[in-house]
């Protein structure tokens, strides 16, 4: 169909009633078979594509726009319209294609049309792929362009932190701060801030005194009280404590009963590795984070107070680059295989050779590939996936929130742990998950015909997050943990599901 046969005034007008009446697929349809195909001119389509993008979903994006750059003519439509050309590269980055996106917003820039949103956006994939430096100079010039927001603040700031300008970026967050005393980004992005102690010092002296001086959300709250336990400031927890209900908090299952200070460990963000070396240990354990690299909300200076009592070695591991593991831990080798490498000698010259691996959440999916690649005699996994989905791949019915958009860097084999514990059967694996959550139970059931897995579903727990302390509380957590490590009898057949 041509412009000779249906104007394109009417096609604009049938696109606008459509999206008016949100009818989103019905508009995307007419877009792409009458439209696209016409004679309109390039500025023309772009503004209605425009319009169809604004009200369309991020996964529905992409492919929309790779099925029109097959048609040959999409880029120039798209990059003539500064908006659409945004909204294109936003979706290239979500499907993992970075370099693509780095074109698009690259030519953008050189024509001067690039948003301070869309020079972030460059910004974030210049970082991501490698390229740290311009990184900060792009996120500096969105931020001088306008873009002041404390979210842009803290990503500038943990850029200039990976440059090694670490006092630059606590200048711009404690400002930040002293701006913004009660937003919940702002303390939420210091919390994620991989900096050593003596930096985060400072910062955390002025959210203390918002504290004090300013009305907070549960959620502020929430995350000042993390920041108040990786500074070890007990008495400022239990101030925290005393204003956050129980159940708002991400530690409800402990109450507001946390576990005591270890007496071995001062925990350090910026480090990726941290041992904990005991007399006459029989095995090393090594714990993986989840993805905000505390043990299931805790700083590892109270998680090892968990493990003081028992005769291990420890080696706790930190993914700063933020890609699950899947990158491996640069400090101990680089890629996976040599990670592994690196584990198993660090163990041998802490002097417990045999290796037992424990991960939560996502740190439980990296115990189960590093526990394969290191052999491991045991992994215990807490609320740990066994795929990692990206946006394109993520099942429908599963929750966002298990999807992550730099899995679209990585293969279907890389992002899948089943046939790394199936060539392992020397590795016993024990996956605990809790008995309601749909998610967290479908991840552990894709390794339950292996001899090797034993699957454990709690009863009463729902939340992903909360597992692994609703077992601290229970004193279930010890009991796996001693079975893994091989200190107790064998608990004999645990629940399948």
């Amino acid at each position: 169909m041509s412009l000779d046969d249906v104007s394109y005034a009417s096609l604009k007008e049938q696109i606008k009633a459509l999206l008016a009446g949100n009818r989103i697929d019905e508009a995307t349809q007419v877009l792409e078979r009458d439209l696209w195909p016409s004679a309109a001119p390039p500025e023309d389509k772009s503004r209605l594509l425009a319009a169809v993008l604004s009200q369309m979903p991020p996964d529905g994006a992409a492919p929309l726009l790779e099925r029109l750059r097959a048609r040959g003519d999409a880029d120039a439509v798209i990059d003539s319209n500064p908006k659409i050309m945004f909204r294109a590269a936003m979706a290239d980055y979500r499907s993992g294609l970075l370099k693509q996106a780095l074109d698009r917003l690259d030519r953008g820039a050189r024509a001067g049309d690039l948003s301070p949103m869309a020079e972030a956006l460059r910004a974030d994939i210049l970082n991501r792929l490698g390229r740290t430096a311009e990184a900060v100079t792009a996120a500096i010039k969105a931020l001088d362009n306008g873009l002041d927001r404390s979210s842009h603040i803290v990503r500038l700031a943990r850029l200039l932190l990976r440059e090694g300008r670490g006092r630059e970026a606590a200048a711009h967050l404690e400002d930040a701060l002293r701006r913004w005393p009660t937003d919940e980004t702002l303390l939420k992005g210091v919390n994620r801030l991989l900096a050593p102690p003596a930096l985060l010092a400072p910062l955390y002296d002025v959210a203390r005194a918002n504290f004090h001086e300013q009305a907070l959300s549960d959620r502020a709250l929430e995350e000042l009280l993390r920041l108040a336990l990786q500074m070890a400031d007990d008495e400022t927890v239990e101030k925290i404590f005393a204003r956050i209900p129980s159940g708002a908090s991400a530690l409800k299952p402990l109450g507001h009963d946390l576990p005591p200070l270890s007496t071995r460990l001062l925990d350090d963000l910026s480090r990726q590795v941290q041992t904990v070396a005991r007399p006459g240990a029989v095995a090393t354990l090594v714990v993986f984070p989840g993805l905000r690299n505390r043990f299931a909300g805790l700083p590892f200076h109270y998680a090892d107070s968990l493990f003081e009592a028992l005769p291990v070695n420890l080696i706790y591991l930190r993914d700063v680059a933020n890609r699950c593991f899947l990158q491996g831990i640069s400090d101990l080798g680089e890629g996976q295989q040599e990670t592994a490498a690196g584990i198993k000698r660090l163990a041998a010259t802490l002097g417990a050779e045999r290796l037992v691996m424990l991960g939560v959440s996502i740190g439980g999916f990296a115990a189960l590939r590093y526990g394969a690649l290191a052999g491991a005699s045991a992994v215990l996994s807490f609320s740990g996936p066994t795929k990692l989905y990206s946006l394109i791949d993520k099942p429908s019915d599963a929750p966002a929130v298990f999807a992550r958009w730099e899995m679209g860097e990585f293969g279907d084999r890389t992002r899948d742990v089943l046939p790394d514990v199936a060539a392992s059967p020397a590795m016993r694996a024990i996956l605990v998950a809790g008995e309601t959550n749909e998610e967290d139970v479908r991840q552990a059931r894709r390794l339950e015909a292996l001899p090797n897995v034993a699957i454990h579903l709690m009863s009463g727990v729902d939340v992903h997050a909360e597992l692994p302390l609703a077992a601290v509380a229970s004193g279930e957590f010890h009991i796996f943990l001693n079975e893994a490590l091989g200190l107790d009898e064998a608990l004999g057949p645990l629940d399948r599901p």
